[in-house]
């Protein structure tokens, strides 16, 4: 019969606790509820930001967002990331953005036309060349969307000055140094994907009062982010428009009476008024016209207002 360790059952759970509470007295900091709306801005903002890279629906959620020393967030990292050490010039020091290989993997298989199943994630293997360039890339993607969520207190600009493997050299504090971790989980088609965004808490000191308050106004007036999608998919569609030259009541008789060779004579010429239509709404009044080349168009003289024309 094996002996129960001290941490083993619920007295165990109590001591984790009581640990942890202990340990955590250690540090004299103040929470910063604003990160809380930053991170979930973050959320909204990287699935459209990833959707335009790969073409692949995507989604992201915030899972947690504490406060451990950097050496336990660095012991939590998965076994193979890619660690992006970034700064700004309105912090002070360094954070980091780190992205699990299945992010990295999957994104690259999608945007390069593949399926996120495909992206094959072995947990040993370094990361290639071409791996390393592309993950450069979304780490710059993934600070764009960041410098957006920070917004709502003001203008970080963040950039990536290095790019790691290794969770002991990205080291940007003291090990037992107070870090803000930032933990949301990705859905990049059928992959499950994970990213962290860890500020030392001192590297936050310039903008803390600011992050310290809530700030409501710029969260409440924002246009929803899908939005601009929504503008840019309209913006780029196709539609059909049709130039109606003249039109002709004609009796049912003569009409149940035409034959092929019957012709029906129109009296449109140069200057003619004509409507153009789309989807069955009439948009513009036209003139006819001829160019210089000889082929035949239409000059717009008039927008027709649709509640108007109603």
């Amino acid at each position: 019969m094996s002996a129960a360790t001290p941490h083993d059952g619920p007295g165990g759970q109590v001591a984790d606790l009581i640990d942890e509470i202990i340990r955590m007295s250690d540090f004299s900091f103040e929470r910063l509820p604003m990160l809380d709306i930053i991170g979930a801005r973050m959320a909204d903002f990287l699935p459209i930001a990833l959707t335009d890279l790969t073409r692949s629906v995507c989604e992201a959620s915030l899972n947690t967002l504490d406060y451990v020393p950097l050496g336990q967030a660095i012991a939590d990292f998965p076994d193979r990331v890619l660690i992006g050490v970034a700064s700004s010039q309105v912090l002070e020091g360094n954070f980091l953005v780190v992205m699990d290989a299945p992010l990295v993997l999957s994104t690259l298989e999608t945007s390069l036309g593949g399926e996120p199943s495909d992206a094959k994630v072995d947990g040993q293997a370094e990361f290639t060349a071409i791996e390393r360039g592309f993950g450069l890339q979304l780490a710059r993607l993934i600070l764009g969307e960041l410098r957006q969520s920070f917004s709502v207190i003001g203008d970080i600009v963040p950039e990536v000055d290095s790019l790691e493997t290794d969770g002991e050299a990205a080291i940007v504090a003291q090990q037992a140094s107070l870090c803000v971790r930032m933990d949301l989980a990705l859905q990049v088609g059928n992959q499950v994907c994970r990213l962290q965004v860890i500020f030392p808490y001192d590297t936050l000191e310039p903008i803390r009062p600011r992050l310290g308050k809530v700030y409501f106004g710029e969260r409440g007036d924002e246009v929803s982010p899908w939005r601009d999608v929504l503008t840019r998919q309209i913006e780029s569609a196709t539609v059909e428009l049709e130039v109606v030259l003249s039109e002709m009541d004609m009796p049912m008789r003569q009409i149940m009476a035409l034959k092929p060779g019957d012709r029906i004579g129109f009296p449109v010429g140069e200057d003619h008024e004509c409507t153009v239509i789309c989807s069955g709404s009439p948009i513009f009044h036209c003139v006819t016209g001829t160019r210089s080349n000889g082929v035949a168009a239409i000059r717009i003289t008039e927008t027709i207002d649709l509640e108007e024309d109603a």
